[in-house]
């Protein structure tokens, strides 16, 4: 029960926009939520800052889909390689 029942905010900074969006929409997916700026384009390249707000278990099951994303073979790949490791880096810290 205490993994659902911590909840995180985490601010995440130099987030490639592409793969913002994509981590918003996989935390959403598992019941968690991400906040963008109000004016991120869906295609553009642009750094932005992403806010995630979840429960240890949801960003468990975000990780386990981002790294089925990093093994693939995408142009955002790496992207979300690194953001991989800082999400699990600051989970660690806080267990």
């Amino acid at each position: 029960m205490a993994r659902k029942g911590v909840h995180r905010v985490i601010l995440l900074r130099n987030v490639a926009n592409p793969v913002a969006q994509i981590v918003k929409q996989e935390l959403l997916a598992v019941g968690g939520d991400a906040a963008l700026p109000a004016a991120s384009p869906v295609g553009g390249k642009e750094i932005k800052v992403n806010l995630l707000m979840a429960t240890d278990r949801q960003l468990d099951r975000l990780l386990s889909k981002l790294r089925v994303m990093a093994s693939r073979e995408w142009s955002f790949s790496q992207d979300v390689r690194d953001l991989l490791g800082v999400v699990e880096g600051l989970l660690e810290v806080g267990r």
